[in-house]
């Protein structure tokens, strides 16, 4: 068995996946540009941090 990791979205853009999610699930517009560090979950408010986290994580 093979397992491929892609940790710098080089096969596939994950990250545009998460501002995908977000948006739509919060009605929300945040863009890439607006992502100061980290991950989608860790620049949103701070009252949707962590149900956006478990959203991800039960995606993949």
């Amino acid at each position: 068995m093979t397992i491929f990791v892609d940790m710098d979205d080089v096969l596939d853009d994950t990250f545009r996946k998460h501002l995908e999610w977000y948006n739509r699930d919060f009605n929300e517009n945040l863009r890439r540009e607006d992502i100061v560090s980290g991950e989608v979950h860790e620049n949103a408010p701070l009252e949707r941090q962590h149900s956006i986290k478990q959203l991800v994580e039960a995606r993949f």
